[in-house]
């Protein structure tokens, strides 16, 4: 047993669940939420309605999806459908650029419609974000007051289609009081003479390769709660909901650093570090 299991089976969230805020739904949450049950509340945002219904339907009780598209501010904008439909979004790609690259075309618009977009009121515990390319701008409308964590993907070329850099949102997150935890990055090759695809083509994605320069890619970020955090009044409940939030994310050492340092609030600290412990080794 490791650290979330534990602190699950003494029923530690079932009065204060971890709230998990994901949008851009499509094909459902992550599954790693279902562990948690209903311990955990998801809230989920898609701004295709057929999928948020089709989803709903098969959802438990304690996810929601919502069939709305996310901004920085209340107002229409135009909402381009790509030919992989995973890469649809606010952003439409430059396909001068875009089409020097193996599979570039799945990012070429084939339809538009006008969506509106609305702010983000709650970002809950931990905020993930697909959203191509509009992920700084759900984040400048967001209340992120209280958020531990944030998943989110990220481009580091603006000619893709014009969105914000990777510098420029974290900037923007290190202003509001997070620290980069990890970035994974993801390659896309030249057509003229492609590496050979990685195998991210088999999950109906573009299809990254081998080698080859560096497009896009997640970050994840979290509140450094040993910094000081004005305005976040920290709980007994949210340390140990940070604490899962870095074991799941494979910073156990973080999460141990965490409670031990706040080991006088936490009656089942040296538990906790037992378990995480372990799965450190």
């Amino acid at each position: 047993m490791s650290l979330v299991p534990f602190l699950l089976s003494r029923g530690t969230f079932a009065s204060d669940p971890l709230h998990v805020v994901d949008v851009g739904a499509s094909g459902g949450v992550h599954p790693v939420w279902l562990q948690f049950g209903d311990q955990c509340r998801v809230t989920a945002y898609e701004p295709d309605a057929a999928e948020c219904q089709r989803l709903q339907a098969e959802a438990p009780p304690w996810v929601e999806y919502r069939p709305i598209a996310l901004g920085y501010m209340d107002e229409e904008l135009p909402f381009y459908t790509t030919r992989n439909p995973h890469c649809s979004g606010l952003y439409k790609a430059d396909m001068a650029y875009m089409g020097r690259f193996l599979n570039g075309q799945n990012n070429e618009a084939v339809s538009e419609r006008i969506v509106r977009t609305q702010p983000l009121e709650d970002a809950g515990d931990f905020l993930k974000l697909d959203a191509e390319g509009a992920e700084l701008d759900i984040l400048q409308g967001a209340d992120l007051r209280d958020t531990l964590g944030i998943f989110t993907e990220v481009r580091f070329h603006s000619e893709s289609n014009g969105c914000p850099t990777f510098s420029e949102l974290d900037l923007y997150l290190r202003q509001e009081g997070f620290r980069l935890y990890g970035l994974k990055t993801s390659q896309h090759s030249r057509k003229l003479m492609p590496y050979p695809d990685n195998g991210s083509g088999k999950r109906g994605r573009p299809a990254y390769t081998t080698k080859g320069q560096v497009q896009d890619g997640d970050a994840i970020y979290f509140r450094d709660l040993m910094l000081p955090n004005p305005g976040l009044a920290v709980t007994q409940t949210q340390i140990l909901k940070q604490a899962c939030l870095f074991e799941m994310c494979d910073l156990c050492d973080c999460a141990a650093e965490l409670i031990d340092k706040c080991r006088e609030g936490i009656p089942i600290a040296d538990e906790c570090l037992a378990y995480l412990r372990r799965a450190i080794v």
